[in-house]
């Protein structure tokens, strides 16, 4: 660990050398919202909630809000990407 001053302040800016394969210091993270959209299945699959719900039911048919109540699964060609940005999902 090397330790710098910073040039205007006299606050103290720790820097750490890299490993050898190793790109940044900086833990990779999923943001708050992708957390609260997806959920992962038993068999590992994501769950997903339905748009088109937060208001006017009232154009919409009975039948069409009884199936917007249910969850359904990531499309497969979303898949990988949302994969990808939910890196901490058990």
């Amino acid at each position: 660990m090397f330790m710098q001053l910073a040039p205007a302040t006299d606050k103290k800016i720790i820097v750490r050398k890299l490993n050898k394969g190793e790109k940044s210091c900086q833990k990779q993270k999923n943001t708050a919202h992708q957390l609260k959209r997806f959920k992962r299945t038993g068999s590992g699959g994501l769950k997903r909630f339905r748009a088109y719900t937060s208001h006017r039911f009232h154009g919409k048919t009975k039948k069409q809000r009884r199936h917007l109540r249910k969850a359904s699964m990531v499309h497969s060609g979303d898949y990988k990407r949302i994969k990808a940005m939910l890196t901490r999902l058990k």
